[in-house]
């Protein structure tokens, strides 16, 4: 139906303007390392990073694609694990 189509694609933008946030987060986490800040990354890491990752499965979710959630939760971890072992380089 019209509505529902209309509400599924609302859904799926939202969840594109997300992964476009989480991108964002990352790029801006990397060069506040890169600047040697690294207390301002770890605390994006742990902000906005998260949030935006939740919103992401939730969004996913909400689309009825369980895979592509289980894929953003993947996503979340490794950027998580590489922010570390960047941090662990440049402070090496």
């Amino acid at each position: 139906t019209a509505p529902q189509a209309s509400e599924q694609r609302q859904t799926y933008d939202l969840a594109v303007q997300a992964a476009r946030d989480y991108r964002d987060a990352v790029h801006q986490a990397i060069r506040l390392i890169e600047a040697d800040r690294f207390e301002d990354a770890e605390q994006i890491s742990k902000t906005q990073w998260v949030k935006i990752a939740n919103h992401l499965r939730d969004q996913t979710d909400k689309l009825g694609d369980a895979n592509t959630a289980d894929l953003f939760t993947e996503i979340s971890r490794c950027a998580d694990k590489y922010l570390y072992f960047l941090e662990a380089h440049l402070q090496g």
